[in-house]
This record gives C-alpha cells, sequence and structure tokens, in this order.
C-alpha cells in the first residue's frame, strides 16, 4: 500500500531518516513513537518508498522521500542532544513550535555529529539534558514535556 501525504497534526515530531539501511531496532523503535505519539502527529522524511515498505507502519503515518531541509517547515525546533548552551526544552515551547525535528540516527557512541546540517533548517534548538536517549526515548520526553507540560526536571 503507498502511503498518502496526510494531514499532520500538531504537535508533528518529525524523524529525519539517516539510516542506510532498516534494522530490526529502526523498525521497533520507529513503531513505538507511532504508539507514543499516534500516526497523526509523526513525519518521517528522507526516508525511501523501500524502506518505508520494510518498516510496516500503520497507515496515517506521512513519509517523504524529501529531506526535512527542503520542506520549508516553519516553527520548528531541533531536539539537539550537543546544544547543550541552548536551553532546555519547556512546558512554555508548546505555544512556539509546531514540529520538533529528531534526527534518527541511533546507538552512536561516541554521539557523531550526524544532526549538524539539520540545525540552519531550525527556528530553535532545543535540548533534553545531557544524556543521550533514543530517538523514541526522546520523542517520549519531548511529548511529555509539550503535551503533557510535565517539567523536564519531573521526568
Amino acid at each position: 500500500h503507498t502511503h498518502t501525504h496526510t494531514m499532520v497534526q500538531f504537535p508533528c515530531m518529525v524523524i529525519e531518516h539517516l539510516e542506510e539501511s532498516i534494522g530490526e531496532w529502526c523498525m521497533a523503535e520507529y513503531q513505538h513513537i507511532v504508539q507514543l505519539v499516534g500516526a497523526e502527529h509523526v513525519l518521517i522524511t528522507n526516508i525511501s518508498a523501500e524502506h518505508v515498505a520494510q518498516l510496516g507502519l500503520p497507515a496515517g503515518v506521512d513519509c517523504r522521500r524529501e529531506s526535512v531541509t527542503q520542506l520549508g517547515l516553519q516553527r520548528m525546533a531541533l531536539l539537539d542532544d550537543l546544544a547543550l548552551e541552548q536551553p532546555p526544552l519547556q512546558p512554555s515551547d508548546a505555544g512556539l513550535f509546531d514540529y520538533y525535528l529528531f534526527g534518527g540516527v541511533l546507538g552512536d557512541h561516541p554521539a557523531a555529529d550526524r544532526t549538524s546540517f539539520l540545525r540552519q533548517h531550525a527556528t530553535a534548538l532545543r535540548h533534553l539534558g545531557p544524556e543521550q536517549m533514543s530517538t523514541d526515548g526522546a520523542v517520549n520526553v519531548t511529548w511529555q514535556v509539550v503535551v503533557r507540560q510535565r517539567p523536564l526536571d519531573t521526568l
């Protein structure tokens, strides 16, 4: 089946797909993200039709061949675990941003700075504290802060 471009709902969790292949951990993580926030709140960018088919995501997840850098999204925060000089994500950010961008790169130790090219396309940078998290972990924390309005230090 083909994934049509559905209208995403805000807040929208944007995953820029940066993997060369789809492994089982990647499938599990993306499926977990959809379970956490709902298909209509997920946009996966920079992903081929072949990879979309391998992921086996539920209908309603918007998957784009284009990189997020080509979509011109406004009001987008990049969650960047290297941007510790920037403010942490806080509940009041829910009023500032519609899109929350995550570079979908997992298990790089030490963290390779593969999301650097995304920074210039974001409205602002935010971090979730000094711990490196999996993408689904970072999405979950972001959702708790901006949707459930729970401060980062209570999570």
